[in-house]
């Protein structure tokens, strides 16, 4: 076989031009640099980020792509460093996991998200009995306490997305002056089309959709996935329906109340924003087209406030 060609125009750290199966993995490792710090500025971190990227060759065939390559990232999370002497099949596995997955984890792991697999055991957790959870909007704070034995499964589902990031950076989408503000599809087109039939069975209504509660919303009998509403007045009429609260706002109905409704229904009903293209555009036709939307900023579940003794039930 012949050796492999050039790819014109690229160096390696030494100035020097490299073959292109060579390029192909500097540009595998700039990738998955960026994809980290898009990831952490997501996550509403400092976007103060140094990062090093340091590709050196090792001894060996050319043939071979056998380098070295440094990773290090810093920020107001910590520093960490990750360093992988490659072998010929990098540049595919590495190319395999950035182009089926733009997410990363954090501090500098190479495993996909649960948030794109709705069926890992990560995102099918058991949730506790209760627990609270912090939502930070762009109109105030809130805190919803969740009941698990008003709707366990729709419990479970929300624990789920809440403790994986799934709700942080998505917008109130049909908010309703006296009715409901309903949020819940995720900001990046690929999460998004991961969900779509991620549907959980209906659970019974064991309490009504008084104001301040929050259910899932759903297109008919066990569609439910993502998507939440807060109720911001009494809708009764929601319970024949089918749509079962499994928590309530214990906080910060103000901020609930505050939620801009100016764009009123969705569209082609109202003024509102297509759900079809929230899904396949993401945050960015919103943003684009939506200025005054409130939006979560972040969601995380509070930690237990229950006496020593009580959680050790």
């Amino acid at each position: 076989m012949g050796q492999p060609g050039t790819l014109r125009g690229f160096k390696n750290n030494q100035g020097e031009a490299v073959d292109t199966g060579r390029a192909h993995l500097y540009l595998c490792a700039r990738r998955l640099m960026a994809a980290v710090l898009r990831r952490e500025v997501d996550q509403g971190v400092d976007q103060k980020i140094s990062e090093g990227l340091n590709v050196r060759d090792m001894p060996g065939s050319a043939a071979n792509h056998r380098l070295l390559l440094l990773v290090r990232c810093s920020s107001n999370h910590g520093k960490w460093e990750m360093r992988l002497k490659t072998s010929p099949v990098l540049p595919v596995v590495l190319m395999f996991f950035l182009g089926g997955c733009s997410l990363v984890g954090r501090a500098g792991s190479a495993s996909p998200v649960p948030l794109l697999s709705p069926k890992s055991e990560e995102m099918n957790l058991i949730a506790p009995d209760t627990f609270k959870v912090l939502v930070e909007t762009t109109n105030g704070d809130l805190v919803l306490e969740v009941y698990r034995d008003w709707a366990p499964l729709g419990a479970d589902r929300f624990f789920n997305l809440v403790r994986n990031g799934y709700y942080n950076d998505t917008f109130f989408f049909r908010t309703i002056a006296g009715f409901v503000a309903q949020f819940g599809i995720h900001g990046q087109p690929e999460v998004s089309a991961a969900w779509k039939d991620a549907r959980i069975n209906d659970d019974s209504v064991r309490v009504s959709n008084e104001r301040g509660t929050i259910s899932f919303a759903m297109a008919g009998p066990n569609t439910r996935t993502v998507q939440l509403f807060i109720n911001q007045e009494d809708n009764d009429r929601l319970d024949r329906l089918g749509f079962a609260p499994f928590g309530k706002v214990t906080g910060g109905m103000d901020t609930v109340d505050r939620l801009y409704s100016g764009y009123g229904e969705g569209a082609p009903q109202g003024r509102g924003p297509s759900q079809d293209r929230i899904s396949l555009e993401g945050n960015a036709y919103l943003r684009a087209n939506f200025p005054l939307m409130d939006a979560i900023k972040r969601a995380w579940i509070l930690p237990d406030e229950r006496p020593a003794a009580e959680n050790s039930r």
